[in-house]
This record gives structure tokens, C-alpha cells and sequence, in this order.
């Protein structure tokens, strides 16, 4: 049902939409960044579990004299100090990957509240931008 390369026809039960270009390019954006918004928020779920999980090796290490570290798929054997240091170079990663996810994480919800403000503004109950679970 293409009217023109840019405008399309949509018939619902008690109304008829034209779909433009435009429209079509912000519903396509908003699937886009619902796609990358759900990846980053199983991201960040990841990203704080590895820190709680590196919070509770630090505790450890004070428990324990020999101490086996991983490295790729391999166990070395390392003292409490170098454990602590290695802990701790982790921790840091993580925590900057952890803090610029939820920067990313919250842009695109913004983008995401903006893009549903104006479609809903534009096709009202006739188009679904909420996700089921």
C-alpha cells in the first residue's frame, strides 16, 4: 500500500494515517535504540555482578596466603599483594565500563522518551512502543 517513495497509507478501524518518510525514519530509530537500550542494560546487569564478584575476592585475599589468579584460561599463582593490585587495576575497568554504560544507557533513554512523545503524539493508541515482557 506505497503511495509515493515517501508517503504510505495505513487504514485502522476508525481512522486513515499517512505514514511519511519522516515518521518511518523515527519509528526504525526508536527499534534501533530499543535494541541497544535492552543489550546495555544486560550490560550494566553483567558489569555489576563482576564488581560485586571482584569485591568479594578482595575480601578473600586476606583469608588465603596462596593465591590463584586467572588469567585467560590459566590459574597463577601470585601473593596477596599482587592479588590485591590485580583486584584492584580490575575493579577500576569495570567501574569506567560500568559508569559509561549507564551514561549511554540513560542518553538513550532520553532519545527513547523523546521518540515516544512524538509518535504517540502523532498516531496516539494506533502504534505500540512499549515492550512486553
Amino acid at each position: 500500500m506505497l503511495a509515493t517513495k515517501k508517503q504510505a497509507t495505513t487504514t485502522t478501524e476508525d481512522n486513515t494515517y499517512q505514514i511519511t518518510w519522516e515518521d518511518q525514519k523515527k519509528i526504525n530509530n526508536f527499534s534501533r535504540i530499543n535494541v541497544r537500550f535492552n543489550e546495555l542494560e544486560r550490560e550494566i546487569t553483567d558489569l555489576k555482578e563482576e564488581l560485586n564478584k571482584l569485591n568479594d575476592a578482595s575480601d578473600e585475599i586476606f583469608i588465603s596466603d596462596n593465591i590463584s589468579y586467572v588469567v585467560g584460561e590459566l590459574f597463577v599463582e601470585v601473593n596477596a599483594d599482587q592479588a590485591e593490585k590485580l583486584l584492584d587495576e580490575r575493579k577500576e575497568k569495570v567501574k569506567k565500563d560500568l559508569k559509561d554504560r549507564q551514561k549511554e544507557f540513560k542518553d538513550i533513554e532520553n532519545k527513547m522518551k523523546e521518540l515516544k512523545a512524538n509518535l504517540y503524539a502523532r498516531f496516539g493508541s494506533h502504534i505500540n512502543l512499549e515492550e512486553s515482557k
